[in-house]
């Protein structure tokens, strides 16, 4: 499938399309990779619109909602800063529906497409000192469940993952039995792409 990225750094944007492009463009006649610079922390209406305009009349496929954000470190609610309260809003809920606004109506219309929204096993437990971040992630399901319920009989299927520890470079984890890396994460959850819901991609490590 042709690619677009879309994150804030451009250098780091170019970087990732031009590996794509190197390693599979070519060989499989896909159109160069595009990519999009945005800051999500900062997704107001004049962002909102040169984005979508960006994606105007292509055949979206795929979406990949994969914005978030959490705590610099625990703490109490009423210790964060408005700021940071506002962009947790932001990274994690207002990124995720914006972004399935300006695809989902193509989907329904072609009768085919999945979305895929990227939650945390925050979600599902109750997090003192992350309060924000969990209710936060329990949206993304929250909607991911009820737009699959309203889109799957247009052909449209709406899936929340729902990963616990990933050993990335944000993270700082290193690679262990229930810690999986990137790639090993990417494969597993690559295998429910087109099934609605929620899901939570596990594998054995041998």
């Amino acid at each position: 499938m042709s690619l677009i990225l879309i994150s804030r750094t451009e250098s780091k944007l170019k970087a990732v399309a031009d590996e794509i492009d190197t390693k599979y463009g070519q060989s499989k006649g896909l159109e160069k990779t595009k990519y999009i610079v945005c800051d999500y922390s900062n997704f107001d209406a004049k962002t909102r619109t040169r984005v979508e305009k960006e994606l105007d009349g292509l055949d979206i496929g795929i979406l990949i909602n994969n914005v978030g954000q959490s705590y610099r470190y625990p703490r109490y609610f009423h210790e964060l800063s408005p700021d940071e309260i506002g962009a947790i809003i932001e990274m994690n809920i207002n990124s995720t529906v914006w972004m399935t606004s300006f695809v989902i109506a193509g989907m329904a219309q072609r009768k085919r497409g999945t979305i895929i929204n990227l939650s945390s096993g925050s979600a599902d437990y109750t997090m003192p000192l992350l309060a924000e971040y969990g209710a936060a992630k329990m949206f993304v399901e929250r909607f991911s469940e009820s737009l699959d319920a309203e889109y799957k009989g247009r052909g449209v299927r709406v899936q929340c993952q729902i990963p616990f520890y990933v050993a990335t470079k944000l993270a700082k984890l290193r690679k262990s039995l229930t810690v999986p890396t990137a790639e090993a994460y990417v494969w597993m959850s690559m295998r429910w792409l087109g099934h609605g819901g929620v899901v939570q991609p596990v594998s054995i490590i041998t």
